[in-house]
């Protein structure tokens, strides 16, 4: 029945695209907006003529009725993209591209998360979104696939983000909302223009809520400033502060699926009796100075540190309670010089990057919540340094990409409590990245494009800290994975009305790291390298605009992901499909806008393995959403009243799948039908020609 039903959906995805194909080409043949420009490669490149799968979403419709709580609000929309988690705020969003991130027990792993321009993943690969306004966010770019070429470590994808940056008047714009499980959002954003040269941004927000199941509830509340200066046309530094605080995220656990069936909202016992969770504070700080000599040449020079306060509970005794004090620091210089000849234009970039991550993990005994002896203490230490040479050669019907960048990393892990050879640590793991990518312009709309793509991913530092040896030490048996990656893609853009752009895939990895837990420490995480894994796939999306009020969106995965090679403990896991990853997604919404706003969509997620034994498969489902929002203007302000019903069928479904999790306890159900509403105002300095004189 599910295949049927995945036949159909795939039928009617398939043939819309057509149908809007040949209706899009009858409008206007020869005109093509070509003004797109992606910043993630960072050569900014015309999205037209990118020979890497790359795609693009802006905040036009998540602005004014969406929740703008978490990030898979917009990673949806992206073909190929799996996130879920959304709700066990203690364990963080886990986000998937084609299979790179599955692991993640917390936090992002495996892929790259860039935030104006400053990364927001570690050096050893962790990243987390705990401390990002959502509700800042102008646009996402994600890079689908190895990038290891333009960001090093951990770069199975790359979603770079961009907040509001530049505005033409003052404002200041509210949000409340209002929804199930208590749930509450207060945002608050302005921009001040303090002189023609220079501009002020205040980003904040608080988010708090009692969660779908028993011991979900979480608070965080974080605010971010940016200060832009011009200093002429040519020179632009930027400041940016962020700080944000999270009391307390209470993590329900997973649990099995009789548990699932009959008490789908309760948690773990073991979760309840040990308070899991896990308290945040973080600071970050940077800025960034471009330059540009000439309309050819230019630098750019940027620099950050951030520091992070860590506390968490796990369900369990032995090593328990951590305690980790975290600081991460690091900057790059890239020049960039653009040349021309008659029938060609080259841009070059050369840079340097150099990261820094120092983390002081203390583990203790959690006595049911109350800390106990001290098991370890051991400072972590990840250090990174980088070249990178990329270039774009520019002819009048096709461009080369060319890509190589060279990694040198050091971890060093040191036991302040034993300090012996044994728990001691020190590797080297360098990387070399190359990259080659062509594009071909079809049609006056159409480019077909094709590239090779290497990808390389070293152990975290938390990986390496979690030895199934013993409490103390470092797992020195872990190495790094490689992924390369082969691609063929066509994308059609016409008019920015149309757009469509479908990429087939095969990469093939080695020592793929993956995690697993003992019956020792159930709800513990550790890892190992699994030989090898073959992944290949196709990945469709775009919009329509069937007229100036609907637009048609959808995107469509299809992936097979297997290992080639792995034996663990004696047992075969060859052929097998890799656990945590759906081998379908899809995605098709309407959209309406005039005054009124809104929008429905129906989602679908396949089935999952929840083991590398592929002994226990999840079905896949099927969900409806919708929102709907009114938007009253007047001259200087905007008031927009929004309501939304997610999972509208009602449907029972997994948010979160636990790979390989001792005892069966994979499954962390995800919330049933649920309502939200809220509001919405913007005030905006009025222009001067409509304001009335005084009487």
């Amino acid at each position: 029945m599910r295949r049927n039903l995945l036949n159909l959906w795939l039928k009617i995805f398939v043939l819309g695209f057509c149908v809007i194909q040949v209706k899009a080409q009858s409008n206007n043949p020869n005109i093509y907006v070509d003004s797109i420009v992606i910043q993630a490669t960072k050569l900014p490149s015309a999205l037209r003529s990118l020979p890497f799968s790359t795609y693009l979403l802006s905040n036009q419709d998540k602005k004014n009725t969406g929740l703008l709580i978490s990030l898979q609000e917009y990673l949806n929309d992206v073909p190929g993209v799996f996130a879920s988690n959304a709700n066990n705020y203690a364990q963080d969003l886990r986000i998937t591209m084609r299979g790179f991130g599955a692991r993640s027990a917390f936090g992002i792993r495996g892929i790259k998360l860039i935030v104006d321009g400053i990364p927001e993943t570690t050096p050893d690969g962790q990243g987390q979104i705990d401390n990002l306004n959502i509700g800042s966010i102008k646009k996402v770019e994600v890079i689908r696939g190895p990038a290891s070429t333009l960001y090093g470590n951990a770069s199975g994808g790359v979603i770079y983000l961009n907040t509001v940056q530049d505005f033409d008047k003052n404002f200041i714009e509210g949000g409340l909302t209002f929804g199930a499980f208590n749930t509450e959002n207060y945002q608050l954003n302005a921009g001040i223009k303090i002189t023609k040269k220079t501009d002020f941004i205040l980003a904040a927000n608080h988010f708090n809520t009692n969660g779908y199941r028993e011991n979900s509830s979480t608070a965080v509340s974080n605010v971010g400033g940016h200060l832009i200066h011009h200093f002429n046309k040519k020179a632009t530094l930027a400041l940016q502060a962020h700080y944000t605080y999270s009391p307390f995220a209470l993590d329900p656990g997973g649990i099995t699926k009789l548990q699932a069936d009959t008490a789908r909202v309760k948690a773990r016992d073991k979760n309840v009796q040990f308070k899991t969770d896990e308290r945040v504070q973080q600071n970050k700080f940077a800025y960034t100075f471009d330059y540009a000599f000439s309309s050819n040449s230019s630098i750019k020079i940027n620099s950050f540190y951030s520091n992070r306060l860590f506390q968490g509970k796990l369900p369990f005794t032995s090593s328990g309670w951590i305690d980790l004090y975290r600081t991460y620091f690091g900057g790059s210089a890239q020049y960039q010089l653009r040349l021309k000849g008659k029938s060609w234009v080259n841009t070059l970039q050369i840079g340097y990057d150099y990261l820094n991550q120092s983390d002081d993990r203390t583990r203790y005994d959690n006595l049911e919540g109350v800390q106990g002896d001290v098991v370890l203490d051991q400072n972590e230490q990840f250090n990174n340094q980088a070249f990178y040479l990329l270039d774009n050669l520019q002819f009048k019907s096709f461009l080369i990409s060319v890509g190589l960048r060279y990694d040198l990393n050091n971890i060093i892990i040191k036991d302040q409590l034993q300090d012996t050879d044994d728990t001691n640590g020190n590797v080297d793991l360098d990387g070399f990245s190359p990259s080659l990518g062509l594009s071909f312009p079809m049609t006056a709309s159409g480019t077909i494009y094709t590239n090779f793509r290497t990808g390389f991913e070293t152990p975290s530092l938390s990986e390496y800290s979690s030895n199934p040896n013993g409490n103390d030490g470092f797992n020195e048996n872990l190495v790094s994975q490689r992924a390369f990656n082969f691609e063929l893609g066509y994308r059609h853009l016409r008019n920015n009305k149309f757009y469509v752009d479908g990429v087939v895939f095969v990469i093939l990895s080695n020592n793929e790291l993956v995690s697993y837990e003992l019956e020792d420490f159930p709800g513990r995480n550790f890892y190992r390298n699994a030989g090898s894994t073959t992944r290949y796939g196709l990945e469709l999306g775009g919009h329509r605009y069937i007229n100036s009020h609907f637009r048609l969106d959808g995107n469509l995965g299809v992936m097979s992901i297997r290992y080639r090679e792995y034996i663990a403990d004696g047992v075969d896991f060859s052929k097998n499909r890799l656990p945590g990853i759906p081998n379908q997604t899809a995605k098709l919404s309407l959209n309406y806008s005039k005054k009124i706003e809104s929008n429905i969509g129906a989602r679908y997620v396949g089935s999952i393995y929840a083991d590398d034994a592929n002994e226990t498969l999840i079905s896949g489902f099927f969900t409806l959403d919708f929102n709907i929002a009114y938007q009253y203007k007047k001259p200087g302000y905007d008031i927009t009243p929004f309501a939304g019903v997610n999972n509208i069928t009602n449907t029972n479904y997994f948010d979160n799948i636990r790979i390989n999790a001792f005892g069966n306890r994979y499954y962390e159900p995800a919330p049933e039908r649920n309502i939200y509403i809220g509001v919405r105002v913007k005030l905006e300095k009025r222009d001067k020609k409509n304001v009335l004189p005084e009487r």
